[in-house]
């Protein structure tokens, strides 16, 4: 089974991040919001409290972000 993490789950994330629900596939999320988790979870991924958690856990981490980490706009 592969271990894939998904970060950031809003307009584009979510859906993208549903694809890769999958028998094979153990599916680690993480939202700052945490009500946009609760769709996946239900179909079966994993919820996390942080990146960090995610990143720990899957060895291939997606992140579907509205702006660069760590930069200001």
């Amino acid at each position: 089974m592969a271990d894939i993490g998904f970060i950031g789950l809003g307009q584009m994330g979510a859906p993208m991040a549903e694809r890769l629900i999958a028998p094979e596939v153990r599916l680690h999320v993480h939202d700052t919001n945490p009500t946009a988790m609760v769709a996946l979870v239900d179909k079966g991924a994993v919820a996390h409290h942080s990146p960090t958690s995610v990143a720990d856990a899957a060895e291939l981490v997606f992140a579907c972000l509205p702006r660069p980490c760590g930069r200001n706009p």
